[in-house]
């Protein structure tokens, strides 16, 4: 699954309070002019991997038998962590910002704005890849940042 694919469910659950995954994989589908089976799967693992991501909600969910063969589908709302203000990390890590164009065409990103507040560095230690620590390696700031 591109980027860019991601992206465009994104932008049409912004567009909309909600919407069902066969909605979204029908817009998807006709905006990038593909049709098969294994597309829309590939769409519906997308959207499996938004909701786990938390970047999307699963508000409802039904049994519709679609051809014969029966489908869970979901009405999926776009979450309250997709917005940069509200995104509360949970433990230690790294988080990645980086804007994309995917298409031939040049593309201005305007007002991008990437702004980060810094904190009191509590502990930093450095290890060998088995797992002993590296001496003189580490950082401990205090109360004022160094």
């Amino acid at each position: 699954m591109r980027l860019n694919q991601k992206g465009f469910l994104l932008v049409e659950l912004c567009k909309f309070s909600n919407m069902w995954d066969d909605e979204l994989i029908e817009k998807t589908l006709n905006e990038y002019e593909v049709s098969c089976d294994f597309r829309e799967k590939t769409l519906r693992i997308a959207l499996d991997e938004l909701s786990a991501a938390g970047l999307i909600k699963r508000i409802e969910s039904k049994l519709e038998t679609i051809e014969g063969k029966e489908k869970l589908l979901f009405k999926n709302e776009i979450s309250d962590n997709l917005f940069l203000e509200n995104l509360k990390p949970e433990r230690d890590g790294f988080l990645y910002i980086f804007a994309i164009n995917e298409t031939s065409n040049p593309i201005d990103f305007d007002n991008l704005i990437v702004a980060h507040k810094t904190g009191t560095l509590l502990t930093a230690n450095h290890y060998y890849p088995f797992g002993l620590r590296w001496n003189g390696q580490g950082s401990q700031y205090e109360k004022s940042i160094r």
